[in-house]
């Protein structure tokens, strides 16, 4: 009898974890990748060009996949530097199409997963939108009940601004966000210098791209370090003795002492 139930108890152990791996592994939140955003001194004149002050920044590509047939893929680069005060990225695609839109969805809500239903997808409420199009318009809206609502509409201000340089062969996007806007009304972030948060990308031409793999049901954030700057070298070192100095050194020690000594003998 006893036997019996060990085994009956095993086999549903063993149903129980078969169908929570199965459950599990149906919606899954992951992270592709992290982006380390550098400090800099000043700031950035945006134009959607790649100006010297991004070498700061390490370059991280990621590969998108359409929603609708996720065997089409497309690479994106993104590159960060921050401030005292502002956060700013540069998003760079290869794409033919004339017109695009990048939607930036920023995890302020860590209550839940960003993405209540990868199939569609639906957002969770709450999380911070900072989007810029093509034709250089910028816009910071929140998520609610599934829509991206605008913050100026809701007792918020906007608090994007960015500027796209439109290449023969794609799409450069350059994004500046304050740090923090103290807009609570829009979910905005708050964010300082060691900080993290989680974005997905939302890249829209000609169809909709993203971090969610359709065939396996997870879908993957993207972290942004806000990294500390190194320790700068001390700015007033201790002056360095030149070496033919200290033979001098030892001649003055040798030449007082003797002196000190042929005074003593006089006495």
């Amino acid at each position: 009898m006893k036997k019996r139930i060990f085994i009956l108890l095993l086999v549903f152990a063993m149903f129980g974890t078969t169908m929570f791996m199965s459950i599990s592994s149906v919606s899954a939140q992951g992270y592709v990748g992290t982006i380390k955003s550098q400090y800099i001194e000043g700031s950035i004149t945006l134009d959607g060009r790649k100006d010297a002050v991004w070498n700061n920044g390490t370059e991280s590509t990621f590969t998108l996949f359409n929603f609708e047939s996720p065997t089409i893929e497309q690479n994106i680069t993104i590159a960060s530097v921050y401030n005292n005060v502002s956060l700013y990225l540069w998003i760079s695609v290869d794409d033919l199409e004339s017109e695009a839109t990048m939607f930036l969805i920023f995890q302020t809500n860590l209550a839940a997963d960003l993405i209540l239903d990868y199939t569609v997808p639906t957002w969770t409420d709450g999380n911070d939108i900072k989007t810029i199009d093509s034709n250089n318009n910028s816009i910071d809206e929140f998520i609610l009940d599934d829509s991206a609502l605008v913050d100026t509409n809701y007792g918020g201000t906007n608090d994007t601004n960015g500027k796209t340089w439109s290449r023969p062969d794609g799409f450069n996007f350059e994004v500046v966000m304050p740090l923090n806007s103290t807009d609570t009304a829009g979910g905005d972030f708050s964010l300082q210098m060691g900080d993290s948060i989680n974005f997905f990308p939302h890249y829209i031409a000609n169809g909709g791209y993203g971090l969610i793999h359709k065939t396996n049901g997870t879908w993957e954030l993207i972290n942004l370090v806000l990294e500390e700057p190194s320790e700068d070298p001390d700015p007033d070192p201790d002056p360095l003795i030149p070496s033919y100095s200290i033979p001098i050194v030892i001649v003055s020690a040798v030449a007082v002492s003797a002196l000190l000594i042929f005074k003593t003998k006089r006495k």
